[in-house]
Parts: structure tokens; C-alpha cells; sequence
């Protein structure tokens, strides 16, 4: 269906608001799980069709979203928090609301706007070499900038470095991890049964939703929840189709 994909998932999580917040029916919120997340996961579709690839195509949907999102939350009445906030009467989060489709949309249209020259930058070493030098003279100043009041000036200064810190951890992470990303061969890929999809991907996003509303850490030993992080792993197994040889299964077992 195209682009009309995304209009109509978002459309949907339009009525799913109005019934929230206009009718009062709180419960229906929770359909934008559905509404809101697929029609962001539909933007990568568009992406990879080259729909909203480059800044030409990719500007109007970022700035679009971020008028969308700054009128919610200045007229509409939509918190601004875009996290879950204790106390917190209303979340964006909690259902997803349409503050959130329209942060997904201006975030998503702004970096592919960048897309090109961001990998062009990212393709040589001066950037990722300053990053760790703006980290490593943050630490040696006894981690300035990493622990001021949120929303202070000096939160907002330092953000740069919060940001170049993160992405130094996930490139040593990308070096670790990144090539489990590209196990079997990508030229003849196999056949996945109906039953492993659904299996996988519901064991996957169950872990995940666990995750995000409990977190990781618990309270025991060994400080973990293994539990709820074996039900994402076990999904991507199933999904992935990785077997313990390292490659992806071609018969389906």
C-alpha cells in the first residue's frame, strides 16, 4: 500500500486520542502500542523505498513532525515529557499518545535529511578520535557535565558531551557485537517457518516490553533479570534462525 500505510496508522492513532482524551475512554489508549509504533516501523519501509530518502524528501517529515509535536505540546495539552514521569497524571509513553508518532517523525525525517553527510563524516577516524578525547577530558575534570540538574544551563552545555560519550560506547559495542549482526549468507537466505516468526517476535517484544517498564537490574543477585532478558533472546534466536554452529539454518530446524 505505499505511503498510504503510514497515513492510515497514524490516522488511527488519531481517533485513538480523540476517544482517550475527548471521550474519556483511557483504555482504548492502549491500542496505540499497535497504531503508533507500527506506523513509526512503517517509516523505515518508506526509507529503504527511497520515499523519504535525502533531504529533499526526508525535511518535510522532520520538520513536519517536530510543528506537529510542538503544537500538542503547547496547544494540545499533551505533556512534555516524552518519558514516563512518576506522579505524572498523563504519559506520552504510557499509552503511546500522538506526541510521540510526532517526536518519531521529526527525529526520523531530521537525521535522514543528514543521512549522507553524517555517513560521509562518520566514514573517517578525526570524529570518533575527538570523541574519545572530549570523553577523556570530561573525566579527567572529574566527569564535568555528566551529573548537572536536568534542563539547567549546564545540562543543556553539556549535552555534546553526554552525546559523544554514548556514541563512543557504541562503537567499542558495534567492534564487540557488530559482527553477529551479519551471521549466514546474506545472498541465499533461508525460508522461515509462519509459527517461528510469530513465536520469535512475540517471546522479543514481550522481553523487551518487560524491560522497559521493570528495567534490568533487580535487587538480588546477580543483580540482573536473565529471566526477562532470555525471553528477547530467545525470540531473536528463533527469528534469527541462528544455529549453535554460528550459521543460520537453512532447513528451518
Amino acid at each position: 500500500f505505499g505511503i498510504a500505510s503510514f497515513w492510515a496508522l497514524a490516522a488511527a492513532a488519531v481517533l485513538v486520542d480523540l476517544a482517550r482524551f475527548g471521550l474519556g475512554l483511557v483504555w482504548l489508549g492502549w491500542a496505540n502500542y499497535l497504531f503508533v509504533w507500527l506506523a513509526v516501523h512503517q517509516l523505515g519501509y518508506l526509507w529503504r523505498d527511497g520515499r523519504i530518502a535525502g533531504p529533499a524528501r526526508a525535511l518535510p517529515w522532520g520538520v513536519g513532525g517536530l510543528a506537529l509535536l510542538l503544537g500538542l505540546v503547547t496547544v494540545g495539552g499533551y505533556p512534555h515529557s516524552m518519558v514516563g514521569v512518576p506522579g505524572e497524571e498523563v504519559s506520552n509513553t504510557l499509552p503511546p499518545s500522538l506526541a510521540m508518532l510526532a517526536l518519531g517523525l521529526a527525529q526520523g525525517g531530521l537525521l535522514l535529511a543528514l543521512e549522507r553527510p553524517a555517513r560521509r563524516w562518520l566514514a573517517g577516524t578525526g570524529a570518533w578520535a575527538a570523541t574519545i578525547l572530549v570523553i577523556a577530558a570530561a573525566n579527567a575534570l572529574g566527569g564535568f557535565g555528566l551529573g548537572p540538574q536536568p534542563g539547567s544551563a549546564t545540562w543543556w552545555a553539556t549535552r555534546p558531551v553526554w552525546m559523544a560519550l554514548l556514541a563512543a560506547v557504541l562503537f567499542l559495542m558495534l567492534l564487540v557485537v557488530g559482527r553477529f549482526e551479519r551471521l549466514g549468507d546474506a545472498a541465499s537466505p533461508a525460508a522461515l517457518p509462519a509459527w517461528r516468526a510469530v513465536l520469535g517476535a512475540a517471546l522479543f517484544c514481550a522481553g523487551l516490553a518487560l524491560l522497559a517498564l521493570q528495567g534490568i537490574g533487580s535487587d538480588g543477585a546477580p543483580g540482573v533479570r536473565f529471566g526477562v532478558l532470555a525471553l528477547a533472546l530467545a525470540g531473536a534466536g528463533l527469528v534469527g534462525g541462528i544455529s549453535l554452529g554460528g550459521r543460520r539454518s537453512v532447513s528451518g530446524a
